[in-house]
């Protein structure tokens, strides 16, 4: 899944804007992050300890500089059509 073929919500978009969260850490948090569901209808992407060795391998720079990007989280629905 990449966000191309995700909707985002409003109430994403603007959390992105507040954070500074580039498009490509949601890419990112789809491909890489670990994926958990909640049980109450959504699923939650992070990155844990593996994730984040797997995002400093895939974008070549240290844990402390990708650091912003490792500490990002998303809730997507269930069926993962949308970005919530």
């Amino acid at each position: 899944m990449s966000v191309s073929e995700t909707l985002i919500s409003n109430h994403a978009l603007t959390r992105m804007r507040q954070r500074s969260i580039p498009r490509i850490a949601i890419d990112l948090l789809l491909s890489l992050g670990k994926r958990q569901f909640t049980g109450h209808g959504c699923i939650i992407y992070h990155f844990d300890k593996q994730a984040k060795k797997r995002l400093t391998r895939a974008v070549g720079v240290s844990s402390q500089q990708s650091s912003h990007i490792s500490r990002t989280y998303l809730v997507a629905s269930v069926d993962e059509s949308t970005i919530i």
